[in-house]
């Protein structure tokens, strides 16, 4: 019995009480067939009591089988949630990996651009100072030609007057100062040196930042003499006709005179007002 008194069933104790137990004999003093009774009445027990402990055991074993379904569905459960979390988690990493592809390669095409525009800078500032140096000596010949026209040939005492070599002079200066530009070798400042970084990023973005910063450098170094050439270029084009009027001389030399502070100065104030 004290299996069935420790039976988890709550109302297990009243359920036992609602029994209908085998009712006890009676027996009467003297009565020849009392052991009888008794051993019958004792066999009743044992098989009411079988009968109960296999009623209660199935109970017990039905119980146990409704635990392990629920058990067995729970885990289905639960294995079904983590498959269903697993194929998220594989989409997202699919869409974070597609995302972090997709970044690289603008980021590799934005260093890539970047990394062309320096180049594309120094070669630029080098075909502009060719530009200026193959424009003033072009001029500069066909003046001399034409001024070996004019005086060499048809100017009484063939006599070239004093007004007309300043042209010449600004076109040879924006000649020198354009090749000085380019062609003169000076020292760069060195800049700060590129520490490894862990991250691929960081690291490729300092080294272009250190390209630009070279390139840059390149391009506005001795960019003042650059400047000069072109304005200076312009003040000899603006001397051309001087050599075939009438001006004098010393008016002429006044004139060059202005131009030269024209061809020093301007890039100064320029440089100045915009913050160069």
């Amino acid at each position: 019995m004290a299996t069935v008194a420790n039976h988890p069933d709550g109302d297990m104790a009243q359920r036992l009480a609602a029994l209908d137990w085998p009712a006890p004999p009676e027996v009467q003093p003297g009565d020849p067939e009392i052991d009888f009774r008794k051993a019958l009445y004792q066999a009743q027990l044992t098989a009411y009591t079988q009968w109960l402990q296999a009623t209660i055991q199935a109970e017990l074993d039905a119980q146990k089988a409704a635990v392990a379904a629920q058990t067995t569905e729970q885990q289905a459960e639960l294995a079904s949630q983590r498959a269903r979390d697993d194929a998220q988690t594989a989409d997202d990493n699919s869409r974070r990996a597609a995302a972090y592809a997709n970044y690289y390669t603008v980021f590799q095409s934005v260093q890539s651009a970047y990394l062309s525009a320096a180049n594309g800078a120094i070669t630029s500032a080098q075909t502009r100072a060719q530009f200026v140096a193959t424009a003033a000596g072009a001029i500069a010949t066909l003046y001399t030609g034409l001024l070996g026209l004019v005086f060499g040939l048809s100017s009484p005492g063939h006599i070239m007057p004093v007004r007309g070599i300043w042209a010449g002079v600004f076109l040879g200066l924006a000649l020198v100062l354009a090749t000085f530009y380019w062609s003169y070798l000076t020292k760069q400042l060195a800049g700060e040196p590129i520490e490894p970084d862990a991250s691929i990023r960081v690291d490729a973005i300092q080294r272009v930042y250190a390209f630009l910063t070279w390139s840059r450098d390149t391009v506005l170094a001795r960019r003042y003499a650059l400047q000069c050439s072109v304005i200076s270029l312009g003040v000899g084009v603006a001397f051309l006709p001087v050599a075939f009027t009438g001006m004098s001389n010393t008016t002429a030399s006044w004139l060059a005179l202005a131009g030269a502070v024209v061809v020093f100065a301007i890039p100064r104030v320029a440089n100045h007002y915009l913050h160069d």
